[in-house]
């Protein structure tokens, strides 16, 4: 898998890949980075590793899903590289090859919450709840059980899918965006081990 197959947005396939290339590995992005204790590889790394051929590693890495969207690093960087929508990229592309950590939240949750909005228009908190438990703490279950039911009790959340009177609409704009280069891959693969979700 090549550089550019990782973000193609931001025009990288247009340039070569020059925005990745651009980096001097300051490491501005990784010190100002407020998750990078809890990488095990900081965004100055992903990019090396990126350049390097290290395309497996950089996606099965937890860096990619510990970021928290901030935006530090793109602000700070003094070369101006969008380095938190390159992150993104490499989220969807994680997910499209299937190699996303298993047993970690981040991927779940977004998984999840794209296949009920491909299917339906909507997501729903319980079912995205259900499924997070699920698949990292099900013992978890069990001790939210009475927050749970109080909050169905008082309709603050539903165990009953809504849905948009034509869900095929999302399809249909995500199919559009694909044609137009405004997304990723939106309904073309499977997601969660389920249907199509890369646009997440």
């Amino acid at each position: 898998m090549s550089l550019l197959e990782f973000a193609p947005d931001r025009g990288m396939n247009a340039v070569g890949g020059e925005v990745l290339r651009s980096c001097m590995q300051c490491g501005t992005c990784s010190a100002i980075c407020p998750m990078s204790d809890y990488m095990d590889h900081s965004p100055r790394a992903l990019n090396a590793m990126l350049l390097a051929g290290r395309s497996g590693d950089v996606l099965r890495s937890r860096a990619i899903w510990a970021c928290t969207s901030c935006y530090a690093c793109t602000v700070e960087c003094p070369k101006q590289l969008p380095v938190t929508d390159t992150i993104y990229e490499l989220r969807r592309a994680s997910i499209r090859a299937d190699l996303q950590p298993r047993r970690f939240s981040t991927p779940i949750l977004v998984s999840r919450f794209v296949d009920l909005v491909d299917k339906r228009g909507r997501s729903n908190e319980f079912w995205v709840s259900m499924s997070l438990s699920l698949r990292t703490s099900p013992g978890l279950l069990l001790e939210y059980a009475p927050l749970g039911l109080r909050l169905l009790r008082r309709g603050r959340m539903t165990v009953r899918h809504g849905s948009l009177r034509d869900p095929g609409e999302i399809q249909r704009m995500f199919a559009a965006l694909d044609a137009t280069g405004g997304a990723t891959g939106a309904t073309s693969g499977p997601t969660d081990g389920a249907t199509g979700g890369e646009h997440a």
